[in-house]
């Protein structure tokens, strides 16, 4: 009811946001290289690391977040592995902002655009607060998002997702330990990205790289390269705070 009375002048207005930046988009400046040049038209690959450059300790310490650190260190590095000066991509959001929709059950996740053009003078420190108040600015146009996605014009765009102890085989339920099953596969369990790029906090204080992305078009090789120049990035954001960035 609350979303039906939004005024159509108003979710035009997010559309014609959303739809400026995703128009910018291009395969070659925003994406990771494609090294597989007779792939299938499109093929499920996973490859997973733990970040050896970074632990819960740097947030216990520091007023940092997570979601938009580590979404930081995605859009650098999708910039760096494409020789460009920018990033387009989208991130998932839980899609609930206020108490009304805490209380509503089921999924309701978002995947929001977001462009950044990197300056080579911004400190790191800079960089991270001006992209939280982007993401804020972003988030007043969420409501037109439907349209976006019926167009399908995010559909290849890399997606970033931060998550916390999803990998755990067993959650308990007072003192049961009720285990998790995955859903079988099959052809609509999920959207055929070009590059979905998680990152997962483990309850051992680790933080785990795990990309998803078409081997029709990217090898594992080049997702390796991708996950190593990552983990620099962190290690950048993490340790030059006050440092310019590029």
């Amino acid at each position: 009811l609350e979303e039906a009375q939004i005024s159509a002048e108003e979710l035009a207005e997010g559309y014609t946001y959303w739809k400026n930046i995703l128009s910018k988009f291009d395969r070659k400046k925003h994406l990771p290289p494609v090294d597989i040049k007779a792939g299938k038209a499109w093929a499920k690959g996973t490859f997973k690391t733990a970040l050896e450059n970074i632990s819960e300790e740097f947030f216990h310490s520091n007023r940092r977040n997570e979601n938009i650190f580590f979404l930081g260190a995605s859009m650098l590095t999708l910039a760096k592995i494409s020789g460009s000066n920018e990033s387009i991509m989208a991130w998932v959001h839980t899609g609930r902002n206020t108490a009304q929709e805490r209380r509503l059950m089921g999924l309701m996740l978002e995947e929001i655009p977001i462009y950044w053009k990197f300056e080579n003078n911004i400190l790191v420190k800079d960089f991270l607060d001006r992209l939280e108040g982007k993401i804020n600015t972003d988030m007043k146009y969420r409501r037109s998002l439907g349209m976006i996605y019926s167009e399908g014009l995010e559909d290849d765009c890399a997606t970033f997702i931060f998550q916390k102890n999803i990998l755990n085989e067993h959650v308990m339920i007072g003192d049961t330990a009720a285990q998790i099953i995955d859903m079988p596969p099959n052809e609509i369990s999920a959207a055929e990205n070009s590059l979905d790029i998680q990152v997962v906090a483990g309850e051992d204080g680790i933080y785990y790289l795990i990309l998803d992305y078409d081997a029709g078009r990217f090898s594992e090789q080049s997702m390796k390269k991708f996950a190593a120049l990552f983990d620099e990035n962190v290690a950048l954001l993490k340790m030059r705070c006050e440092s310019p960035l590029l």
